[in-house]
Protein backbone atom coordinates (compact mmCIF):
# COMPACT_ATOMS: atom_id res chain seq x y z
CA UNK A 1 0.00 0.00 0.00
CA UNK A 2 3.16 2.64 0.42
CA UNK A 3 4.21 2.12 -2.82
CA UNK A 4 0.66 2.39 -4.52
CA UNK A 5 0.14 5.74 -1.87
CA UNK A 6 3.28 6.85 -3.48
CA UNK A 7 2.39 6.64 -6.72
CA UNK A 8 -0.83 8.02 -6.13
CA UNK A 9 0.28 11.18 -4.57
CA UNK A 10 3.14 11.59 -6.93
CA UNK A 11 0.58 11.73 -9.85
CA UNK A 12 -2.26 13.73 -7.88
CA UNK A 13 0.28 16.45 -7.12
CA UNK A 14 1.54 17.11 -10.66
CA UNK A 15 -1.63 16.73 -12.49
CA UNK A 16 -3.46 18.39 -9.90
CA UNK A 17 -0.76 21.92 -9.71
CA UNK A 18 -0.63 21.84 -13.36
CA UNK A 19 -4.65 21.78 -13.60
CA UNK A 20 -4.65 24.93 -10.75
CA UNK A 21 -2.12 26.79 -12.77
CA UNK A 22 -3.99 26.21 -15.69
CA UNK A 23 -7.55 26.87 -14.25
CA UNK A 24 -6.53 29.88 -12.36
CA UNK A 25 -4.23 31.40 -14.70
CA UNK A 26 -6.79 31.66 -17.62
CA UNK A 27 -9.11 32.71 -14.94
CA UNK A 28 -7.06 35.92 -13.18
CA UNK A 29 -5.60 36.46 -16.86
CA UNK A 30 -9.68 37.33 -17.47
CA UNK A 31 -10.65 38.81 -14.40
CA UNK A 32 -7.48 41.39 -15.00
CA UNK A 33 -9.16 43.12 -17.76
CA UNK A 34 -11.54 45.56 -16.78
CA UNK A 35 -13.27 45.75 -20.07
CA UNK A 36 -14.60 41.71 -19.44
CA UNK A 37 -17.89 41.92 -19.80
CA UNK A 38 -20.28 40.72 -16.33
CA UNK A 39 -16.32 40.84 -14.53
CA UNK A 40 -18.67 42.33 -11.36
CA UNK A 41 -20.48 39.42 -11.25
CA UNK A 42 -17.83 36.57 -11.95
CA UNK A 43 -16.05 38.00 -8.71
CA UNK A 44 -19.22 37.78 -6.83
CA UNK A 45 -19.83 34.14 -7.47
CA UNK A 46 -15.76 33.21 -6.84
CA UNK A 47 -15.96 35.29 -3.69
CA UNK A 48 -19.51 33.93 -1.94
CA UNK A 49 -18.11 30.02 -2.29
CA UNK A 50 -14.90 31.36 -0.65
CA UNK A 51 -16.46 32.41 2.71
CA UNK A 52 -19.76 30.03 2.93
CA UNK A 53 -19.58 26.21 2.33
CA UNK A 54 -22.35 24.06 1.96
CA UNK A 55 -20.93 21.53 4.16
CA UNK A 56 -19.63 17.36 3.65
CA UNK A 57 -23.10 16.24 2.70
CA UNK A 58 -23.52 18.39 -0.05
CA UNK A 59 -19.89 18.01 -1.90
CA UNK A 60 -20.15 14.48 -1.18
CA UNK A 61 -23.84 14.18 -2.80
CA UNK A 62 -22.70 17.23 -5.76
CA UNK A 63 -19.31 14.67 -6.27
CA UNK A 64 -21.63 11.89 -6.35
CA UNK A 65 -24.27 13.11 -9.02
CA UNK A 66 -21.45 14.35 -10.98
CA UNK A 67 -19.50 10.96 -11.29
CA UNK A 68 -16.38 11.74 -9.39
CA UNK A 69 -16.57 9.21 -6.23
CA UNK A 70 -14.20 6.44 -6.54
CA UNK A 71 -12.39 8.23 -10.09
CA UNK A 72 -8.84 9.48 -9.89
CA UNK A 73 -10.46 12.68 -11.09
CA UNK A 74 -11.81 13.67 -7.46
CA UNK A 75 -8.58 14.58 -6.64
CA UNK A 76 -8.17 17.07 -9.22
CA UNK A 77 -11.66 19.05 -10.44
CA UNK A 78 -12.49 19.92 -6.62
CA UNK A 79 -9.33 20.82 -5.97
CA UNK A 80 -8.29 22.84 -9.52
CA UNK A 81 -9.34 26.47 -8.56
CA UNK A 82 -9.02 28.46 -5.03
CA UNK A 83 -9.73 32.38 -5.29
CA UNK A 84 -6.75 33.40 -2.80
CA UNK A 85 -4.66 31.83 -6.05
CA UNK A 86 -6.15 33.79 -8.32
CA UNK A 87 -5.93 37.24 -6.55
CA UNK A 88 -2.53 36.67 -6.43
CA UNK A 89 -2.43 35.86 -10.20
CA UNK A 90 -4.91 38.17 -11.05
CA UNK A 91 -2.51 41.35 -8.95
CA UNK A 92 0.56 40.43 -10.92
CA UNK A 93 -1.47 40.39 -14.46
CA UNK A 94 -2.58 43.91 -13.41
CA UNK A 95 1.15 45.16 -12.94
CA UNK A 96 2.23 44.26 -16.34
CA UNK A 97 2.58 46.91 -18.50
CA UNK A 98 -0.49 47.38 -21.65
CA UNK A 99 2.08 48.47 -23.98
CA UNK A 100 3.05 45.06 -24.56
CA UNK A 101 0.44 43.84 -24.97
CA UNK A 102 -0.75 46.50 -27.02
CA UNK A 103 2.47 45.90 -29.37
CA UNK A 104 1.58 42.31 -29.17
CA UNK A 105 -2.09 42.78 -30.49
CA UNK A 106 -0.39 45.54 -33.39
CA UNK A 107 1.98 42.51 -34.29
CA UNK A 108 -1.04 40.54 -34.89
CA UNK A 109 -0.66 38.17 -31.94
CA UNK A 110 -3.94 36.51 -30.84
CA UNK A 111 -5.09 36.86 -26.98
CA UNK A 112 -4.74 33.03 -26.40
CA UNK A 113 -0.80 33.70 -27.98
CA UNK A 114 -0.22 36.84 -26.00
CA UNK A 115 -1.06 35.02 -22.69
CA UNK A 116 0.86 31.93 -23.27
CA UNK A 117 4.11 33.27 -25.13
CA UNK A 118 3.92 36.91 -23.82
CA UNK A 119 2.10 37.00 -20.12
CA UNK A 120 2.91 33.46 -18.79
CA UNK A 121 7.15 34.07 -19.23
CA UNK A 122 6.99 37.39 -17.10
CA UNK A 123 4.67 35.81 -14.36
CA UNK A 124 6.96 33.46 -13.16
CA UNK A 125 7.24 34.19 -9.76
CA UNK A 126 3.47 34.42 -9.19
CA UNK A 127 3.44 30.93 -11.22
CA UNK A 128 6.08 29.05 -8.75
CA UNK A 129 4.12 30.45 -6.22
CA UNK A 130 1.08 28.86 -6.63
CA UNK A 131 2.90 26.18 -8.16
CA UNK A 132 4.29 25.59 -4.33
CA UNK A 133 1.04 25.74 -3.25
CA UNK A 134 -1.16 23.79 -4.83
CA UNK A 135 1.49 20.73 -4.90
CA UNK A 136 1.86 20.94 -1.08
CA UNK A 137 -2.11 20.59 -0.75
CA UNK A 138 -2.53 18.16 -3.20
CA UNK A 139 0.28 16.35 -1.45
CA UNK A 140 -1.12 16.88 1.91
CA UNK A 141 -4.65 16.08 1.07
CA UNK A 142 -5.84 13.08 2.65
CA UNK A 143 -9.86 14.02 3.50
CA UNK A 144 -10.96 13.28 -0.02
CA UNK A 145 -9.19 9.91 -0.08
CA UNK A 146 -10.92 8.92 3.24
CA UNK A 147 -14.61 10.38 2.71
CA UNK A 148 -14.44 10.33 -1.74
CA UNK A 149 -12.66 6.33 -2.04
CA UNK A 150 -13.09 3.27 -1.34
CA UNK A 151 -11.03 0.47 -1.72
CA UNK A 152 -7.09 0.75 -1.65
CA UNK A 153 -6.31 1.29 -5.31
CA UNK A 154 -6.77 5.59 -5.12
CA UNK A 155 -4.75 5.22 -1.48
CA UNK A 156 -2.35 8.21 -1.19
CA UNK A 157 0.56 8.35 1.19
CA UNK A 158 -1.06 11.06 3.11
CA UNK A 159 -3.89 8.96 4.37
CA UNK A 160 -1.96 6.12 5.03
CA UNK A 161 0.24 8.02 7.10
CA UNK A 162 -3.35 9.76 8.91
CA UNK A 163 -4.65 5.84 8.81
CA UNK A 164 -1.38 4.98 10.79
CA UNK A 165 -1.78 7.54 13.27
CA UNK A 166 -5.09 6.83 13.95
CA UNK A 167 -4.76 2.87 14.51
CA UNK A 168 -1.56 3.78 16.82
CA UNK A 169 -4.35 5.86 18.86
CA UNK A 170 -7.00 3.22 18.54
CA UNK A 171 -4.46 0.53 19.37
CA UNK A 172 -4.01 2.79 22.99
CA UNK A 173 -7.31 3.27 23.68
CA UNK A 174 -8.23 -0.38 23.88
CA UNK A 175 -4.66 -1.10 25.25
CA UNK A 176 -4.10 -3.77 22.74
CA UNK A 177 -0.28 -2.98 22.12
CA UNK A 178 1.17 -6.62 23.40
CA UNK A 179 -0.84 -8.03 20.22
CA UNK A 180 0.49 -5.80 17.74
CA UNK A 181 4.13 -5.90 18.99
CA UNK A 182 3.76 -9.44 18.48
CA UNK A 183 3.31 -9.07 14.82
CA UNK A 184 6.86 -8.47 14.86
CA UNK A 185 7.19 -4.77 14.65
CA UNK A 186 7.14 -1.32 16.53
CA UNK A 187 4.17 0.38 15.84
CA UNK A 188 5.79 3.91 16.85
CA UNK A 189 9.14 3.06 14.04
CA UNK A 190 6.36 2.15 11.31
CA UNK A 191 4.25 5.52 12.41
CA UNK A 192 8.00 7.40 11.98
CA UNK A 193 9.28 5.74 8.84
CA UNK A 194 5.86 6.58 7.40
CA UNK A 195 6.30 10.27 8.62
CA UNK A 196 9.53 10.61 6.80
CA UNK A 197 8.24 9.05 3.39
CA UNK A 198 5.24 11.23 3.24
CA UNK A 199 7.53 14.41 4.43
CA UNK A 200 10.73 14.48 2.00
CA UNK A 201 9.42 14.22 -1.16
CA UNK A 202 7.30 17.58 -0.73
CA UNK A 203 10.74 18.78 1.33
CA UNK A 204 12.68 18.56 -1.48
CA UNK A 205 10.79 21.27 -3.84
CA UNK A 206 11.35 24.11 -1.43
CA UNK A 207 14.66 24.87 -2.38
CA UNK A 208 13.90 25.20 -5.96
CA UNK A 209 10.90 27.23 -5.77
CA UNK A 210 11.77 29.20 -2.59
CA UNK A 211 13.37 32.22 -4.32
CA UNK A 212 10.17 32.55 -6.68
CA UNK A 213 7.98 31.63 -4.09
CA UNK A 214 9.23 35.05 -1.63
CA UNK A 215 9.43 36.89 -5.18
CA UNK A 216 6.00 36.11 -5.96
CA UNK A 217 4.26 37.06 -2.92
CA UNK A 218 5.30 40.18 -3.15
CA UNK A 219 4.67 40.90 -6.34
CA UNK A 220 1.94 43.73 -6.67
CA UNK A 221 2.86 44.88 -2.76
CA UNK A 222 4.48 47.82 -4.08
CA UNK A 223 3.68 50.11 -7.50
CA UNK A 224 6.62 51.96 -9.47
Amino acid sequence: SIVTGFVNSISRTLLGTLLSLLVCSLAAYACSKPHLRFRGLYMVLFIIPTFFDGGQIPVYLNLKNLGLLNTFWVYLIPKAFSFFWMVILMTNFKNIPSELEEAAYMDGASTLKIFVQLVLPVSLPALATIALYAAVSQWNAWYDTAYFTTGNDLTTLSWILMRTVKEQSFADMANDMNNINNMGYNPEGVKMATMVVAAVPIIMIYPFLQRFFVKGLMVGSIKG
